[in-house]
């Protein structure tokens, strides 16, 4: 009985023993694998506290680089305005080409209109200012013939009542002024005929101004050319026409001869001696017209070229 507690008793300590093993091996175990997890622990603690701190570098380079987000934003804002901005521009560039086309094709059109409306104006004045022209020939001859008329009308009159008397009295005073007009040639004509120029000039600028003086020589020149085509610078008795024509002719020629040489010596200063002269030749060239059937310059053609001498003068002092 007592050897079977003993080997009841010595297989409980053995199952003990057994047991107890199992448990310091499983303790030992279970202190290694703690032991691992402490430094697996550890590890994960260091690693928690690097990524802490890497966070917090991480947090504080975003804060770092938050203000330059809004520099990002502002940048794609200002593309976008930049592009809009563009756009606008094209558009407003295509609109500006748009309307300089539409303006040169206005101006083309209002050019061409107006070129044509000049061209129609600049006609009709031209045709106005030959019918003017025209008619003013027509007014000058009728009236430079009907004073031809009226003059020799009173002629036949005074030499109808006076006849003889009245014949006397005329060649008397076609004599003296004959002459007169070559003691002026034979003597010269020194001072007695000199017009101061201030006064000529004072009544042609009161009259018709200075800026007209070159017009008015052209019209005078003008004047006298049509009333020789008209016939009304000279006049002759003679019925047979081609006799009248030549006679005429003749005065004509002479006179105008003697005419156009004094009017190439004309100053601003001699325009008084100039038109005595003048008037001399047309006093001797009637004279000698006598003897072709009272062949004459007539009055009016006298005063176109004392006409044409005076305005010459006031050129002349014109260009002083």
């Amino acid at each position: 009985m007592n050897q079977l507690l003993t080997l009841v008793f010595t297989a409980v300590i053995v199952v003990l023993i057994v047991i107890l093993s199992k448990v310091i091996s499983k303790k030992n175990k279970a202190d290694r694998t703690a032991a691992e997890l402490k430094i697996k622990l550890d590890q994960s603690n260091t690693s928690v506290l690097e990524l802490v701190a890497k966070i917090k570098t991480l947090e504080a380079e975003n804060a770092q680089l938050s203000k330059w987000k809004v520099v990002e934003d502002a940048v794609g804002k200002a593309k976008e305005i930049l592009a809009t901005a563009k756009a606008k521009i094209e558009k407003a560039v295509a609109h500006t080409k748009q309307l300089e086309e539409k303006a040169s094709n206005e101006a083309v059109q209002i050019v061409g209109t107006a070129k044509n409306e000049a061209a129609s104006v600049t006609s009709e004045a031209r045709q106005k200012a030959k019918e003017l022209k025209e008619d003013a020939a027509k007014v000058l001859d009728s009236a430079t013939v009907q004073a031809g008329k009226i003059i020799d009308t009173a002629n036949k009159k005074a030499e109808e009542i006076a006849g003889s008397a009245y014949e006397a009295m005329k060649n008397a005073d076609q004599f003296e002024k004959t002459a007169k007009a070559m003691k002026n040639i034979i003597e010269g004509y020194g001072d007695e005929y000199l017009v101061p120029s201030h006064s000529i000039l004072d009544d042609l600028a009161k009259e018709f101004g200075f800026t007209e003086a070159g017009t008015e020589l052209k019209n005078a020149r003008e004047r006298t050319r049509l009333m020789i085509r008209n016939n009304t610078a000279a006049a002759c008795e003679y019925v047979e026409v081609k006799r009248k024509d030549t006679a005429i002719n003749f005065v004509i020629d002479a006179f105008n001869g003697k005419v156009d040489s004094i009017l190439s010596r004309v100053k601003n200063d001699n325009a008084g001696k100039l038109e005595q002269e003048i008037k001399d030749a047309f006093t001797l060239v009637n004279h000698n017209g006598k003897a072709f059937r009272e062949a004459k310059i007539l009055p009016e053609y006298l005063s176109s070229r004392i006409n044409e001498l005076k305005w010459a003068a006031v050129v002349q002092q014109l260009k002083l």
